[in-house]
Parts: C-alpha cells; sequence; structure tokens
C-alpha cells in the first residue's frame, strides 16, 4: 500500500509537470497566435489601401486621357464641312484686317435652320472659346461681342435651371461641324424649294429624324437646315427630307445641288463643353466635377461625357507677322476681333481627380494649369489622386 501511495505520488507530480507545461505552452502560442494576427491584419490593411491607390491612380489617369482625347477630338472637327475649303483660305498668320472683313457678304454656308441663330456667321463661330471668372461672368461677354453669339446667350439665360451649370475659374469652349459620315443625293434638285432625296440605305444607317440641324454643300458652298418632315418612298426605296418654313427661316434653301459624291447631307453639330458639378460624391461626401457637352441647337439636358474633371483651361495659339508664336486667353482683344479664324492651335490644360478618397491625409499641393495656379482651397476631393493632362491640339479645319 506504501508503495502504492508513493508511485501514485510521483505520477501526480509527473502529470502536474506536464499539465503545467501544457498551460505555458498554450499561453506561449496564444501569444504568437495573436502577434501573427495582428501582423496579417496590418499587411491586409497595407495591401488593401496599396489597391485602392492604385486603383485611383489608374482611375484618374484613365479619366484624364478621355477627357483629353474628346475635347481633342471635338477641337479638330471644328469647321468640318466635308470638301468645303475655309473662307479665308489655309493662312495661318493673324491679321488685324480680318475684324473688318465682310463675313456676311463672303461666308460660303448659308444656315436657313431656325436653330442657328441669324447673329451667327458659321465661318466665324466655327470655335468660340471663354472663360468663366470666379464671380460668374463670361470673359468675353456673348452677348456684347460684334456677332451677337445669341445660342450661348440663351444657354446663360438658363441660368440654374440646368441640369449642370459651368463652373467658376474654368473655361468653356463651342465648336461646329458637319459630321463625317453623310448620305449621297438620290436626286437632283431642280430648284432651291425642291426636296432633299437620299437612298433608303443611307436613311436606315443615318436614321434622319424630324427635327434634326442637316448640313447640305459640296466643295463651293453650303446649306444648313431643319428637317421638318421625313417621308419614305416605298416604290424605289428612296426617303424624301422635308425642309418647310415651321422650322426655317423660308422653304427655300440659298443654293441648288446636284448628285455628285462631294455632295453630301450630314447632321450639323453646334456643342458647348464645359466643367460642372456632377450628382456623384466621393466616400468623405466631397463633390466630384465632370465635364459635360451641351447641344446649343437643342434644349435637351447637358451630357455628363467623363466624370473626374475638375478644372478646363484653354489658351489660342497666333502666329504674327513676324513669325511669333502667341498664346491668348479666350478674351483677348485680337482672338475678339477675328472671330478665332486665325487660331492655328489650341493649349488644353485640365486638372483630372479619382472619385475615391484614397490619401489617407488631405492634399496641399498646387497644381499649374497653363497660367492658372490652382491650391487645396480650389479643388474638391482634397483626398484623391490628382493629376495636370496637357497637350497642343493643332487645328486642320478653318471655315
Amino acid at each position: 500500500m506504501h508503495n502504492n501511495s508513493r508511485m501514485s505520488s510521483t505520477q501526480h507530480a509527473r502529470f502536474s509537470r506536464v499539465r503545467g507545461g501544457s498551460l505555458v505552452e498554450l499561453m506561449v502560442a496564444m501569444g504568437l497566435g495573436a502577434f501573427l494576427a495582428a501582423g496579417v491584419v496590418s499587411i491586409s490593411e497595407d495591401v488593401k489601401k496599396s489597391y485602392v491607390t492604385s486603383e485611383s491612380i489608374n482611375s484618374t489617369l484613365q479619366q484624364g486621357h478621355f477627357a483629353l482625347e474628346t475635347i481633342e477630338m471635338a477641337l479638330r472637327l471644328r469647321g468640318n464641312y466635308g470638301c468645303l475649303e475655309p473662307t479665308l483660305g489655309d493662312d495661318e498668320v493673324f491679321d488685324t484686317n480680318l475684324s473688318s472683313y465682310a463675313w456676311d457678304v463672303n461666308s460660303q454656308i448659308a444656315p436657313v435652320s431656325d436653330a442657328v441663330p441669324d447673329s451667327l456667321v458659321l465661318a466665324k463661330s466655327s470655335l468660340r472659346g471663354f472663360r468663366i471668372s470666379d464671380t460668374g461672368a463670361w470673359l468675353p461677354d456673348p452677348g456684347a461681342l460684334s456677332s451677337v453669339q445669341q445660342d450661348i446667350v440663351n444657354f446663360t439665360n438658363l441660368g440654374d435651371s440646368l441640369e449642370a451649370t459651368p463652373r467658376h475659374s474654368s473655361d468653356v469652349f463651342a465648336v461646329q461641324y458637319a459630321s463625317s459620315d453623310g448620305a449621297e443625293l438620290a436626286l437632283n434638285m431642280s430648284s432651291t424649294t425642291s426636296e432633299i432625296t437620299i437612298s433608303g440605305e443611307d436613311q436606315e444607317r443615318l436614321n434622319f429624324q424630324e427635327g434634326d440641324v442637316v448640313y447640305l454643300g459640296d466643295c463651293v458652298k453650303g446649306d444648313v437646315f431643319t428637317i421638318t418632315g421625313v417621308t419614305e418612298m416605298t416604290a424605289d426605296n428612296t426617303v424624301v427630307l422635308e425642309h418647310s418654313d415651321s422650322s426655317n427661316e423660308s422653304i427655300a434653301l440659298n443654293n441648288t445641288y446636284l448628285q455628285n459624291p462631294n455632295v453630301l447631307v450630314r447632321r450639323f453639330n453646334s456643342d458647348l463643353y464645359y466643367i460642372a458639378e456632377t450628382h456623384i460624391k466621393t466616400p468623405r461626401g466631397d463633390s466630384v466635377y465632370g465635364l459635360y457637352r451641351y447641344n446649343l441647337l437643342k434644349t435637351d439636358d447637358p451630357e455628363l461625357v467623363i466624370e473626374g474633371v475638375e478644372y478646363l483651361r484653354l489658351s489660342y495659339e497666333l502666329v504674327l507677322s513676324s513669325g511669333n508664336v502667341v498664346y491668348h486667353p479666350p478674351d483677348a482683344a485680337d482672338l475678339v476681333n477675328t472671330g478665332m479664324l486665325a487660331v492655328g492651335a489650341v493649349k488644353v490644360s485640365l486638372l483630372a481627380s479619382s472619385l475615391s478618397s484614397s490619401n489617407r491625409y488631405p492634399d496641399t499641393k498646387t497644381y499649374l494649369l497653363d497660367d492658372q495656379l490652382l491650391s487645396s482651397s480650389d479643388y474638391q476631393n482634397q483626398y484623391g489622386v490628382k493629376k495636370v493632362f496637357s497637350k497642343v491640339v493643332q487645328l486642320k479645319n478653318r471655315s
């Protein structure tokens, strides 16, 4: 019994040591586990932040490039009317005599559409630029120009009724052009009042509608009118485009046109581009701005082209008779007087910003857009990734 009792005590001590060791090991294991778990969480958070930052950088690059490409394409299309040569030829040298040029007499394009204001001379209005001051004033004033920009005035009069109003301290520009694609005439016009006939195949492809403003021209002259009716002629698979005086100054165009590959009916475009606040918010609740396009020929709401663009700045190139090249803001007297006809290039600068708030701390950097210095008090998303995009766009069409 004594031996059994001693063995029992020995076993009890041994078991106690085993149990004690297990508790220590468990505590060590738990400590290591907690340490490793904290490390994993920390790494996971770092990876997540790195991913969000990377995504913000990529989205900012995509938004900026897309906005810049959109603006470049619009500027390059300005004054494009097929094979019609520019009013004053292809002379890029600035001449002050342009301010006294008889535009209304020598203009090759004669609009009769009620959608195009009478005060506009298309040869002079294919490119127009404005700067919105920090108080909201338009520079130059579109209502005070010698050729009153009535379509722009109508836009400014919409005020807060617009879904998106132009941002202060940013630029606005407008372009006019005929679309590259068009329909040939299926029949000759016998007079200026003749209806326009195109093939059914071209109508199926282009889908002209009543109310569309179109350009009809050749290599010498052109007309702009509103389609007042579209009639399908099933007998010969043609479509008649009517141009009555219900939406035009007259039932008659200014010219007649004959069947020719160079004579095309194309959509006429008059678009305004600007920066405005969108309905989107960042995760922190900051406003998101974007590039908008507004159709000056209709009363539709502005179209959001791309979000994440905070500011736009444009300056316009003139080549002086001395050979010197100068860049002017849109309200410079030389540009106002000549209607930008002699502008050979446009320097475009914009500030793009991510839609996320990926930065841990607010952005305090300054950004230079041409001659405009933007500080942290100027842009909205202070926690987002920002980048300046700029490019000099060479203009080909100076109609």
